[in-house]
């Protein structure tokens, strides 16, 4: 009988344990989608990335044609964004005269010359700015300067 107390108490424990680890981050994090433009123009390609002014992890994600979506924490955030704008893209951002070359026995792309980069500043301390809510819409738009 004691061993079957000591069985069910530690299957609670550890279900416990687990349960108090799942959920605990997606509590802090919310969905956010949006756009990135250059001069009106979408961002071909590009990373964007919101930091928590205060402590905390930070979330991210892809933009592609000048959309993304995210998870993100939320709250005050600092948005970092790279990527690059091309004249003529496929559905994926990517450049559509890009040529595939062979180096060192290896296929590589060799892309043409953007039109655009986002200047550094952006990509590592940036002066983009976004409250994230907790739940409710966030969506957000964000126009790159260019310098």
């Amino acid at each position: 009988m004691k061993k079957l107390v000591c069985v069910v108490m530690l299957i609670v424990l550890g279900v416990s344990v687990v349960c108090a680890g799942c959920n605990s981050d997606s509590r802090r994090y919310a969905k956010v989608s949006g756009t990135v433009t250059i001069n009106g123009q979408p961002l071909s390609r590009g990373t964007i990335q919101f930091v928590p002014v205060a402590d905390g992890y930070d979330g991210g994600g892809k933009i592609v044609l000048g959309k993304f979506v995210a998870n993100v924490p939320f709250g005050e955030c600092k948005v970092n964004i790279s990527g690059e704008l091309f004249d003529d893209v496929d559905e994926n951002g990517n450049p559509k005269n890009s040529t595939k070359i062979i180096v060192d026995g290896f296929e590589q792309t060799k892309e043409p010359k953007p039109k655009f980069i986002v200047p550094p500043k952006y990509a590592s301390d940036s002066p983009l700015r976004a409250e994230v809510k907790k739940s409710g819409d966030n969506t957000l738009a964000f126009e790159i300067k260019p310098e």
